[in-house]
């Protein structure tokens, strides 16, 4: 992998409803584990009302958490509010259940934007079990 002394700032984007908070703690460790600058990443949390005390950790992991109670049976309406607050160069979904493999995923994941400026989106190719 290249290294680049520009790195875009990323928005990380979860929505959530009655996550798994055992699941969930190892995805927010994941992402505050990564080698990459922390003033880059923003982590956007948009929730549908949460029954549960599943979310009130999340203070501790600097995330910025909206709960859209109207939005709880309209995941896409909460995606897309989601993507509003985005206020970075790179958008990235990620789900309260998918872990960041390795300290370096980020770095990886945004690569390909920086070696090719024609680059406007990426999709997964593979999912783990």
């Amino acid at each position: 992998m290249k290294k680049s002394f520009s790195l875009p700032s990323i928005s990380i984007l979860t929505i959530t409803f009655n996550p798994n908070p055992k699941v969930f703690r190892k995805v927010l460790e994941s992402i505050k584990n990564q080698d990459y600058p922390k003033y880059l990443i923003e982590h956007i949390i948009v929730d549908g009302g949460s029954k549960t005390n599943t979310i009130n950790f999340l203070k501790n992991y600097g995330c910025k958490l909206i709960i859209k109670k109207e939005l709880r049976d309209q995941s896409e309406a909460r995606r897309a509010f989601a993507v509003k607050e985005a206020k970075n160069d790179i958008v990235l979904w990620l789900e309260s259940d998918n872990v960041l493999p390795d300290k370096n995923s980020l770095r990886e994941l945004v690569q390909p934007f920086i070696d090719d400026r024609k680059i406007i989106s990426t999709f997964t190719l593979h999912y783990g079990i």
